[in-house]
């Protein structure tokens, strides 16, 4: 797999609406095509709690041609403040407005570190890089988050409650499904 260069991602035709780098005024982050990267910005206003998982939408559209796959990558200057993006694959095919995951962590290298951080729309969150295939993929991204819609969306993954419990309360459940306290 070789890293696809700027004119490659233009010609390529992945994101809309494509932007030239530029630099966002209100935090002095780029935004924009790279010499190997993109960086796209959040679509909607959120609120990072310190410790708490937030979902978010990019701003731009993705249309994956089946040759050309995507990593998620932090944006440096944010991970430097504490906003973790979780790195993500962006499969040949997918088409869809991305879901980010995003985590805020107080660092103890800053004079002041507020328990929340708030982000605007527009403004810039992650790094993307993309990677040309070896050959066209015969099995194109055609999962369950296939033309995804604008706005962060929630799992769909199907999960039974024994997953969320703690090994002491899965101790405690009996063969009838009952949860047994103080056994």
């Amino acid at each position: 797999m070789s890293v696809l260069s700027y004119q490659s991602i233009k010609k390529a035709d992945i994101l809309r609406p494509f932007c030239e780098k530029t630099i966002y005024e209100d935090t002095n982050l780029s935004y924009g095509c790279g010499a190997a990267s993109y960086d796209i910005r959040l679509a909607e206003d959120i609120y990072l709690h310190e410790g708490l998982v937030t979902l978010a939408s990019a701003l731009e559209h993705f249309t994956m041609p089946d040759n050309v796959c995507g990593v998620v990558h932090d944006k440096s200057s944010l991970a430097r403040a504490g906003v973790l993006v979780q790195n993500t694959f962006i499969d040949p095919g997918w088409k869809g407005y991305l879901t980010l995951e995003i985590t805020y962590h107080r660092l103890n290298t800053h004079k002041y570190c507020p328990n929340r951080v708030n982000l605007s729309a527009g403004t810039p969150i992650a790094q993307i890089v993309f990677h040309y295939l070896d050959e066209l993929t015969e099995r194109p991204y055609s999962g369950q988050y296939q033309d995804q819609k604008t706005g962060a969306q929630p799992s769909k993954l199907n999960l039974k409650d024994d997953v969320f419990r703690t090994p002491e309360e899965l101790r405690q459940i009996d063969r009838f499904g009952k949860v047994w306290l103080g056994r």
